[in-house]
């Protein structure tokens, strides 16, 4: 199970020899331990996620991921094509021609939070609407009409990203649905809400979310947990100056930044193609 941020505060403690509170504050701690959970998933690009985005007609500019550090890859859904989307180097985002109209776009510009397409979409992203309220734990969504949404994929209703993964034609059902997905909330939805297909999805190296809690858990893979408590401990020695208590959490901290890049490296990477 992973750490909490309460755990992950007390093995910090431990390294620096205070059980109780007393030269370093609980929230100093709390704070350092966040700094390495990001620094070490900057460095190592251990999480990686999906975003995604419903294309609007004659729109080429996207928002980025909040919590981005590198874009991955892009994908375009047009029916039941998935189109690979090149996000453009740097010489190519300020030398590249941008189209004015295009059915499927080719290059990605990111620029700071934006993904700039190569031309502006000729069509938005399908939309229906809910044939019949849902609930926030049904897993069938009746739809007015599904012609034009592919076998698999996302749609959002409202504020809410759900996953499904098959379409009844017959009866106009996305089916096998995975509720309240890209950190949104499941929730109930009125007849007649729209339903529009997520047409964009943006795969992404990510930064670990803040934990405020003491209950709130790392996104940290369990082999990786209490490096942030190691770079804490680090920053603790440094400010009592302890010089070379501090050089030792530095080196465990980085060992775990050598052995987290290769393990980012050899696992299989998350994909979802909604085909």
């Amino acid at each position: 199970m992973a750490k909490t941020l309460a755990q992950l505060r007390t093995f910090t403690r431990t390294l620096l020899s205070e059980p109780t509170a007393s030269y370093w504050s609980d929230s100093e701690l709390n704070g350092w331990i966040n700094d390495g959970a990001r620094l070490f998933c900057n460095l190592t690009d251990c999480l990686d996620d999906i975003s995604t985005n419903s294309g609007v007609q004659y729109q080429a500019d996207y928002t980025c991921p909040s919590d981005y550090t590198k874009i991955q890859r892009i994908e375009y859904v047009r029916g039941n094509s998935v189109y690979d989307v090149t996000p453009a180097t740097l010489r190519e985002q300020y030398t590249g021609v941008t189209r004015n109209s295009v059915s499927q776009p080719y290059r990605a510009n990111i620029v700071g939070n934006v993904i700039r397409f190569d031309g502006r979409l000729n069509a938005a992203a399908n939309a229906d609407e809910l044939d019949g309220a849902i609930t926030a734990t049904d897993t069938t969504i009746t739809l007015d009409d599904v012609d034009g949404f592919p076998r698999e994929g996302r749609v959002i209703i409202d504020d809410e990203v759900i996953e499904y993964w098959n379409v009844d034609s017959d009866n106009n059902e996305l089916e096998v649905c995975s509720r309240g997905k890209e950190g949104t909330t499941a929730a109930t939805h009125t007849d007649a809400t729209a339903v529009t297909l997520r047409d964009i999805y943006v795969y992404h190296y990510k930064t670990p979310a803040t934990l405020s809690s003491d209950t709130d858990t790392t996104e940290l893979p369990l082999s990786f947990e209490n490096a942030p408590s190691h770079y804490a401990a680090y920053l603790g020695r440094l400010k009592s100056k302890d010089y070379d208590l501090a050089a030792a959490q530095e080196q465990i901290f980085n060992g775990f930044v050598e052995r987290g890049t290769v393990w980012a490296k050899q696992k299989i990477k998350r994909s979802f193609r909604p085909l």
